[in-house]
């Protein structure tokens, strides 16, 4: 199936790598932008660990990160280096109690945001 949003596509192929690519793809059905999509990953990570009700510290050590790479996802920090790995996303999920998905979308949308302000 063809996505009509560059990032779906880039999402689902990630999907399929790691074997949860049918749950990925059910959730893009029928979508003409990516999921949460005005939800960059610095947002999701900030509501969710203040509905979790803890420090930035504190989940740091619970994700298995620094807090200074913490404390730049939660920010939005740009730059070089700061978008993060699949291994580190898997961590956060886990970590914030988020799905691997929600958490790929809002990352995705963060790099999207991230070049079209490179581009302007």
């Amino acid at each position: 199936m063809k996505y009509p949003n560059p990032a779906q596509e880039m999402l689902l192929a990630l999907a399929e790598e790691h074997g949860i690519g049918e749950q990925v793809a059910g959730l893009l059905v029928g979508r003409r932008q990516s999921l949460l999509c005005n939800v960059p990953l610095s947002a999701l990570l900030t509501a969710r660990r203040s509905q979790i009700g803890i420090s930035r510290s504190s989940m740091a050590r619970r994700v298995g990160i620094a807090k200074s790479v913490l404390d730049d996802l939660e920010k939005g920090a740009p730059g070089v280096g700061k978008n993060p790995r699949l291994p580190t996303l898997r961590k956060l999920a886990v970590g914030y109690q988020l799905s691997l998905p929600q958490v790929l979308v809002a990352a995705i949308h963060s790099m999207e945001a991230a070049h079209r302000v490179r581009k302007n």
